[in-house]
């Protein structure tokens, strides 16, 4: 599937960097964004692109005004470090929804969320339909966690998201 160019654009990326993601499952995720990024014109008035990295915790370790060309942004994707710990997917919605408040309104945003499993089981988390409220997402899971019952309740959390299932996964 060839994706439709378009000429501004505001990308969130979602990074699982929890334990369950292996180095190489690591490497392919920073890949996948690298492609998809190339597919934009990247630049201060056109489009941007934000990075969140999740595990235990969640910082943005890209943010909107952090880069303006896709060089540059390359190589910052590239120099993400893996983290490891649990999987805090909560915890990426939350600062998802906080980097959404720093897009632009005159622009599409879109998050697309990888992960390589299912939340972790914490004492009080907060659940994904409630961790960011309105904020659609596109789930890009790896291995075969998405082709189950838990995982499709786990994304979906009553409301209407995209689950895609990567190709190396």
């Amino acid at each position: 599937m060839e994706l439709t160019f378009i000429h501004r654009a505001d990308l969130i990326f979602l990074l699982d960097s929890s334990n369950d993601v292996s180095t190489k499952l690591f490497k392919q995720q920073k890949g996948f964004i690298k492609s998809i990024v190339g597919k934009f014109q990247i630049a201060a008035n056109k489009s941007r692109a934000a990075v969140v990295r999740y595990s235990s915790t969640a910082s943005s370790v890209i943010r909107f005004n952090t880069f303006n060309n896709l060089l540059d942004l390359v190589r910052g994707i590239e120099n993400i470090q893996y983290l490891g710990g649990s999987r805090r997917m909560d915890a990426a919605l939350k600062e998802a929804y906080k980097m959404r408040e720093t897009a632009r309104s005159d622009v599409p945003t879109y998050v697309i969320f990888l992960t390589a499993g299912r939340q972790a089981s914490t004492p009080f988390p907060t659940p994904l339909d409630r961790a960011a409220p309105g904020l659609q997402c596109t789930y890009v899971c790896g291995g075969h966690w998405l082709k189950t019952k838990r995982a499709r309740t786990t994304l979906n959390g009553g409301a209407r998201q995209r689950c895609v299932r990567s190709p190396s996964g």
